[in-house]
């Protein structure tokens, strides 16, 4: 009786523990593999990369590539731009071919992310805003 609670308690904690750096996202992701790839290139490219002073907001779109997007969720005031930019060479380095999150404090995407994925209406192709040379 004893083992029982204690292997329900262990298996109680370990679901409840922080989900760090992942690759998860919509379904509608798994028909965007690659994605990554283009986006990491928009967003730390010379003419059209982020700013790493531009403060992002929670939900603002950072870069997009058709309905794939880059945006911050539950961070305390938002991120600059230089720590979106190690996020989505993270989050690719981590293996993430579409989708993915990047937490920014504790392995815990819960005090602050960077998300990658499917969103009903994107900004279009590339650096959505705080470019250093925006697109004219």
């Amino acid at each position: 009786m004893k083992a029982s609670v204690i292997y329900a308690v262990a298996g109680w904690a370990a679901s409840t523990m922080a989900k760090g750096i992942n690759c998860e996202g919509s379904s509608s992701c798994l028909d965007q593999g690659g994605f990554l790839n283009p986006l990491a290139d928009y967003i730390t490219d010379n003419i059209n990369g982020v700013d790493p002073n531009y403060w992002y907001a929670n939900g603002e779109q950072i870069a997009c590539k058709a309905h794939i997007c880059a945006f911050l969720q539950k961070t305390e005031g938002g991120a600059p731009g230089s720590w979106v930019r190690d996020a989505v060479l993270a989050i690719k380095r981590h293996g993430c071919s579409a989708c993915g999150s990047y937490p920014f404090f504790d392995n815990d995407v819960d005090k602050g992310e960077l998300t990658v994925n499917y969103v009903k209406h994107g900004c279009g192709d590339g650096v959505c805003i705080g470019a250093l040379n925006p697109k004219k």
